[in-house]
Order: C-alpha cells, then structure tokens, then sequence
C-alpha cells in the first residue's frame, strides 16, 4: 500500500512539474509575441485576399500570458474599404490574445470571430506557422517583427465606413468593446455586407 502511494505521490508531482513548465512556456512566449509583426497572415475578407497584414500584441501585465491589440488587413484597389486619411484600403480589429498550452487563441472584436495559431515557430524576430478560421478553413502565415518594447535578445525560439471610429490611428467597425454587447460590427462602410474572415489557401 505504501509503495503505491509513493508511485503515486511521485507521479503527481511529475505532472505538476509539466503543468508549470507548460504554463512557463506560455508566458514566455507571451513577452517574446509582443510588439508589432507585420507580413503575410494568409487572410482572405469576403473573397478579397489581403496583400499583407500588420498585427500588435500588448501584453497585459497583469494578467497570465494575455492582452489585448490590433490587426490591420490590407488589400489592393479593387477591394470596398477605402479609408481617406491613410489613402489606403484596409480592415482593423481590435484583438484579444492569449496563450494556452502552447495555443495562441485570437479573438477579434468588430468582427465577433475566433482563431488559433498553432504549429508555429516563433523568435525574437520571425513569426511563421498556421492559423485555423472558425470557418475551418486554414492558412500559413510568416510575419515579421518590427517593434519590440522588450529586450529582443533575451527570449527563447518557441515552437515550430458611416460606422467607424477613429483609434489608434486607424478606423474600426464601430468601437470595439469587449463585454457582451451588441456594439460588434456586421457590416462595411459600402454595401452593408458581413466582413466574413477565412483563410487565403484552402487547405
């Protein structure tokens, strides 16, 4: 009886031991993810493919391996959302991010979907790997660090329209808020259609 508990109590700890190393994990990335990465995301909006993306992660201090911040999808000419005071055409969500086991779960705000990037390789200054679309639909992507408020050289290599505002620099679909509520945009600025994300590549 007192030779099994002992493999017990031994196999407890094993696993405890994995679970913190896990979760250390996941907060280390979480400080070598933050800062602005820009690149190709592989998204595609309502069948228009965007020429490149850029994305920000703040890291919420304090909170576990977690924040907030922005993607902004860009695409050429012949897509529907123009914006004057940038002269460019481009899509902006607010983001919600965190890191679980390994998983960086995305959620973006205006748009009200879910994403999660997974198999991925990521440094202090390449970003590359899958991300998965609520619409099952799946895409590499391979992004670039250019601003880091961290030390760059001090983490590991992990893993393998009417209705806009102005924030930040950009216009967003309506202001983004992340309690439940009904402020979560539905349509562009041109035709009242539903922004649907997916993936560029079908895979």
């Amino acid at each position: 009886m007192k030779k099994n508990f002992t493999l017990l109590a031994l196999i407890m700890m094993a696993l405890a031991v994995t679970f913190v190393s896990c979760t250390d994990d996941d907060e280390y990335e979480a400080y070598t993810l933050e800062g602005a990465w820009e690149g190709d995301m592989g998204v595609m909006i309502n069948g228009y493919v965007a020429d490149y993306s850029t994305i920000y992660f703040d890291k919420n201090p304090y909170q576990y391996a977690s924040g907030e911040g922005y993607q902004v999808d860009y695409f050429g000419s012949t897509s529907p959302w123009y914006h004057k005071s940038r002269n460019a055409y481009y899509v902006a969500n607010h983001i919600r991010w965190q890191v679980t086991m390994g998983v960086i779960q995305l959620y973006y705000v205006e748009e009200d979907i879910y994403a999660e990037i997974r198999d991925y390789s990521l440094s202090s200054g390449y970003f590359t790997g899958y991300i998965d679309f609520e619409d099952g639909s799946s895409s590499t992507f391979r992004m670039q660090k250019t601003y880091s408020p961290n030390n760059w050289g001090s983490y590991y290599e992990w893993g393998w329209y009417d209705d806009y505002y102005y924030g930040g620099g950009y216009y967003y679909s309506k202001k983004g808020v992340f309690e439940e509520d009904s402020t979560r945009a539905s349509a562009n600025a041109t035709s009242g259609k539903k922004l649907v994300r997916t993936a560029a590549v079908k895979q």
